[in-house]
């Protein structure tokens, strides 16, 4: 589980996360250590979460993720997460038109790292009907 993969923290309760006690005991088996805090520290009811914090977050699960060993990772996410990190993010580069997530939507992209010009580049991948 990662902190930084959540969604849009604010108003909605959809956006606050369970305690991390409630998480070890309904899903014992995943790796909740980067769940720093029991109580959701990060969720406000009183406003909606600015874009510039969602991509920030973003950034730091993708720099996360890319530092990982495995070559195959599956993403988990709300789809505004994933709207907040395709478009309007200047540290990545969608190298086709991704869309918009739709609900329970699976999508399959690659992430590179771009050295030269110092973004991500994420590319869907067009799955098989």
């Amino acid at each position: 589980m990662a902190e930084n993969l959540r969604e849009i923290n604010g108003w909605l309760l959809n956006g606050k996360r369970r305690t991390r006690s409630e998480l070890h005991l309904r899903y014992p088996r995943y790796d909740q250590s980067n769940v720093l805090t029991d109580e959701d520290v990060l969720w406000r009811p009183e406003g909606l979460e600015e874009d510039e914090s969602v991509r920030a977050r973003v950034n730091g699960a993708l720099k996360f993720i890319w530092e990982r060993p495995e070559t195959i990772v599956a993403v988990v996410a709300h789809g505004g997460l994933f709207k907040k990190m395709c478009d309007g993010n200047k540290m990545v580069r969608t190298v086709n038109d991704i869309g918009r997530f739709e609900n329970c939507q699976l999508k399959s992209c690659t992430i590179k790292w771009n050295e030269e010009e110092g973004v991500f580049e994420v590319e869907e991948l067009k799955l098989p009907n």
